[in-house]
């Protein structure tokens, strides 16, 4: 990826980057307000879930480097549909703690091997920050998905049977 960045650097420039990153979260945030119409939540939930977009949106606007702001997306589409395959569905095996735990595991040691895998590729560094603000952006795309539930899992472990 870092040669497509380096494309879109040299062919619209760093603040062209920078906007079409923002292009990017404002799709993604029309995906999520249709999401939110789709769900018809009750007005409190609708509000929640916008304080944790909006919150998450000034976050990305808070870090210096692109790429960053990248990680933000990337993987909070990964907690969302982590938490979408273990707590959205209509057969959950788990209770809502356990499944938002599996989640964050999951997410975190993601994050924590892309770093790790950069480490040892040429012309690339792992960075412990991109660690953070990729798993802030895992938890708030298990938020998000969490609040945009009409009916929010329940808090026993089911059975399988």
């Amino acid at each position: 990826m870092r040669s497509v960045l380096n494309w879109l650097i040299a062919g619209v420039g760093i603040n062209g980057v920078a906007w079409l990153l923002w292009a990017l979260f404002c799709a993604a945030a029309l995906l999520l307000f249709r999401e939110l119409y789709r769900a018809r939540l009750a007005l409190p939930r609708v509000v929640l879930f916008m304080l944790v977009l909006g919150g998450i949106i000034l976050y990305a606007g808070t870090l210096k480097i692109v790429e960053e702001r990248l990680h933000i997306i990337q993987f909070g589409f990964l907690g969302w549909l982590a938490m979408r395959d273990l707590a959205g569905g209509a057969g959950e095996k788990h209770s809502l703690f356990v499944s938002c735990m599996i989640a964050a595991v999951f997410c975190f040691v993601i994050v924590g091997a892309d770093e790790l895998f950069q480490a040892f590729l040429p012309n690339r560094q792992g960075d412990i920050r991109d660690v953070v603000t990729g798993g802030i952006g895992a938890v708030a795309g298990s938020a998000l998905f969490l609040l945009k539930l009409n009916r929010l899992p329940s808090l026993a472990c089911t059975d399988l049977h």
